[in-house]
């Protein structure tokens, strides 16, 4: 085996992951949410249940961006000074 180090990460490619995993998450939150409050109050509060899942969804969306891009600037300046993550390969 031999260890590899992560020197550095893309920050695109992390700001496209971690979107994308933000994304998932508050889509499962929302869609549950949703059929959780259609269930309990009425047809009305399914449409709101269903925009409001919209506006989380593309929110999330965009801090899972920003979260990515803080991220993986950390780190790539982080590990240029310390050393980055080792693994076994």
């Amino acid at each position: 085996m031999s260890n590899v180090e992560i020197k550095s990460f893309d920050i695109m490619s992390v700001a496209k992951v971690d979107a994308a995993i933000y994304g998932v998450v508050a889509l499962i939150i929302g869609i549950l949410g949703t059929l959780v409050g259609g269930v309990t109050a009425g047809i009305n509060d399914i449409s709101a249940g269903i925009l409001s899942t919209i506006i989380i969804f593309i929110g999330a969306v965009i801090l899972g961006i920003i979260s990515g891009v803080i991220f993986a600037l950390l780190y790539n300046i982080v590990a240029s000074k310390v050393g980055g993550i080792k693994f076994n390969s």
